[in-house]
C-alpha cells in the first residue's frame, strides 16, 4: 500500500505599468511593461508497505519526503508608435 501526501505552496506577483503621450496630432507614443514573479514550495511524504511473500506479512515501512523550491520570473516590455496621417 502506498499512501502519498502532497502540499504545494504558490505565491506570486503581477505588475504592469503603462505610459502614453501624444507627440501632436498625428502622432502618439507608448510604452508598457509587466514584471510577474512567482515562488513554489512543494512537499511530498509518502509512507509504502513492504510485504514479505511467504507468508504474507508486513515486513517494513518505507517513509520518504521530497522537498522541491523554485522561482522564476517573467519580464516583458513593449513600445509603439501610432500615426495617424489621415
Amino acid at each position: 500500500m502506498l499512501d502519498s501526501k502532497d502540499n504545494q505552496i504558490r505565491d506570486g506577483y503581477n505588475v504592469g505599468l503603462a505610459q502614453e503621450s501624444q507627440l501632436n496630432d498625428k502622432h502618439f507614443v507608448g510604452l508598457n511593461g509587466r514584471g510577474i514573479f512567482n515562488t513554489v514550495d512543494n512537499r511530498l511524504n509518502s509512507f509504502t508497505d513492504i510485504f514479505k511473500v511467504q507468508p504474507p506479512e508486513l515486513s517494513e515501512i518505507l517513509s520518504s519526503q521530497s522537498f522541491a523550491g523554485g522561482t522564476s520570473t517573467n519580464y516583458l516590455v513593449n513600445g509603439f508608435h501610432v500615426s495617424n496621417c489621415q
